[in-house]
């Protein structure tokens, strides 16, 4: 018989796609208020990979990834991509469209699940109308995450990967630092 055990912590993770970078500000500070202070932030660099969100967005869109310094269990998930599809809402364009787009993950030790607000046979449903997608797992033969086949292919690209292997390097001395502080090395 298997004990129940609450999950161990993690990262909250956020892309942001966007056409205005005041909105990626703004956005950012009403994250930064609600969930603390980042501990990663890559470069913007340009989106090219896929047209999607051009009809609303635009084009020339920027793209950066974050992570915040204070872990998180699983369960936050549903409620952080909740609390991004609203703060979407506070900045569209003049027709109405969304100028940023916010999806918020959870990266483990073991994998990264990315929220939707879609459903697919891929996907389980956490909370709030809210699914989890496993986006990628660590392979622990080459220290590295991989993608799945259903991965987004700019997921799955090496830049990004290389994003989220720090962002587990960080993760990794964040729990050394805590086991150390608790004795339990």
């Amino acid at each position: 018989m298997a004990d129940i055990r609450r999950p161990r912590p993690g990262k909250l993770i956020c892309s942001f796609i966007y056409s205005n970078k005041s909105a990626y500000d703004g956005a950012l500070k009403e994250l930064v208020k609600l969930y603390g202070e980042t501990d990663f932030e890559t470069e913007e660099t340009p989106f090219t990979h896929t047209s999607y969100y051009s009809g609303e967005m635009g084009y020339n869109l920027k793209r950066r990834f974050v992570s915040f310094k204070n872990t998180v269990t699983p369960d936050v998930l549903a409620g952080a991509k909740v609390f991004a599809i609203e703060e979407e809402k506070k900045h569209l364009n003049e027709k109405g469209g969304r100028i940023i787009n916010i999806d918020p993950g959870f990266l483990c030790q073991a994998k990264l699940v990315l929220a939707s607000a879609k459903n697919f046979s891929h996907r389980v449903y956490m909370s709030d109308g809210i699914f989890g997608e496993s986006t990628l797992r660590f392979n622990t033969s080459t220290k590295q995450y991989e993608p799945w086949p259903w991965t987004y292919p700019d997921y799955a690209e090496k830049a990004v990967l290389e994003v989220f292997n720090k962002i587990r390097g960080i993760l990794t001395e964040q729990e050394y630092k805590n086991s150390e502080k608790s004795g339990q090395k």
